[in-house]
């Protein structure tokens, strides 16, 4: 068929009522975002006091989840796109999920680290109650998930994959926690860097092995979690630490397995030079995560501080980054900007008079203050001494706090 006839055919399409395949492509990907953004909205917004919680997690939101899988399946079938099943993949995400439980497990034993008692209950009641909890919240995720990456599953595998796990790692987050945030940069590495490489990880699954591998990798997971009597208590940097390397060696084995798949190569060279490329972009993107959860902690010697309010301007303006190094008080002089905790909330204030008596007091005001502060602070208050800002990189996180709030 030749260009013009194509056209005139599209035409023809659209003169007669009917939907376009153009027009099915671009708005049924579109519906599986919709349904899932209502759901996230229903539970964190509609559920939350108007119903009992027993009714909300054991009724409504197995219905609202298993819904979403019934709509994700017929939008799928109107966008004539049907997600893969392949029994290879339900075995490499079962092991995946196996590999990163066991990763957790020897993170517990690192020093610092452990094992506590489950928060939840174990009897025969809660069990069958708690497995459709999870089960039916996974189940939606990832025929949603794979249904998602279906329509993108040609070019760009790189980039659909980032944002569809940037997609449902928010999903992930409840609502209360992104509003109420405590530290932003716990928020970022406990949290959000975890939940992404898992998510990166279910993503690749879902695209080359479709629902059923993705839901062995995150069933795994969550069986785990509510099942098991006994689950690791390591620190947050421990235990991203180990679901992050798990996740980046886990997208290797799959690329490794489905490098056609992935991206189907146009000769022998291009195909090398893909897949070499494709495997050190996934090396260092793991190399970057990890860096960023000891960074976040100080394990490096300094640790990043969102500048959340004005008081320091211009000196710190508010979205700045302030990068924090540990000090000995007896280091710290007029003139320096410290971080130091009032109360219980970190403040950041410049240094305008030390007294040194039988200990030293330190005498401080923020720049955009007309009055020092009517506390003064004590050594064992001080987290450390501002060395550098880093201009705006956070007004975005200001901005989506204050959006939320």
């Amino acid at each position: 068929m030749t260009t013009n006839e194509f056209i005139r055919d599209e035409n023809a399409i659209a003169r007669s009522g009917a939907t376009s395949p153009w027009a099915r492509k671009a708005l049924w990907p579109l519906a599986i975002v919709g349904l899932l953004a209502a759901v996230y909205l229903v539970i964190n917004l509609v559920l939350p006091g108007s119903l009992s919680a027993f009714t909300s997690s054991y009724v409504i939101q197995p219905i609202l989840w298993c819904s979403l899988a019934l709509g994700v399946l017929a939008i799928s079938h109107f966008g004539r796109a049907k997600p893969i099943f392949t029994t290879s993949a339900l075995w490499i995400g079962l092991l995946l999920g196996a590999f990163q439980v066991a990763a957790l497990l020897i993170a517990a034993l690192f020093p610092g680290s452990g094992f506590g008692h489950s928060p939840y209950a174990h009897n025969l009641r809660y069990l069958l109650l708690n497995t459709v909890f999870f089960l039916s919240a996974v189940v939606g995720l990832e025929f949603s998930r794979a249904c998602l990456l279906s329509a993108f599953s040609k070019g760009h595998t790189t980039t659909v994959l980032i944002l569809t796990a940037l997609l449902y790692t928010f999903l992930m987050i409840p609502l209360t926690r992104l509003t109420h945030p405590g530290s932003t940069f716990v928020l970022l590495g406990g949290v959000f860097l975890p939940l992404l490489a898992q998510n990166m990880l279910a993503s690749g699954l879902a695209l080359v092995g479709g629902p059923v591998a993705s839901i062995a990798y995150v069933g795994t997971l969550k069986a785990f979690e509510w099942y098991s009597p006994i689950l690791p208590d390591s620190p947050w940097i421990i235990n991203t630490f180990a679901v992050t390397l798990s996740a980046v060696i886990g997208l290797l084995v799959i690329q490794s397995f489905y490098e056609k798949k992935i991206e189907p190569p146009v000769n022998v060279t291009a195909k090398t030079v893909q897949k070499s490329r494709s495997l050190v972009g996934w090396v260092m993107a793991g190399i970057i995560c990890v860096v960023i959860i000891f960074a976040t902690s100080g394990a490096l010697g300094f640790r990043p501080t969102l500048v959340g309010s004005g008081s320091m301007g211009p000196a710190l303006d508010v979205g700045d980054i302030a990068v924090i190094t540990e000090v000995s008080a007896d280091a710290i002089g007029e003139g320096d900007i410290i971080q130091f905790v009032d109360g219980r909330k970190s403040v950041i204030h410049r240094v305008v008079g030390v007294q040194d008596n039988d200990s030293l007091v330190f005498i401080t005001k923020g720049d955009g203050n007309d009055s020092p502060d009517l506390n003064p602070v004590y050594p064992n208050q001080i987290q450390g001494i501002v060395k550098f800002r880093i201009p705006k990189v956070g007004w975005i996180a200001v901005g989506i706090k204050n959006l939320l709030s």
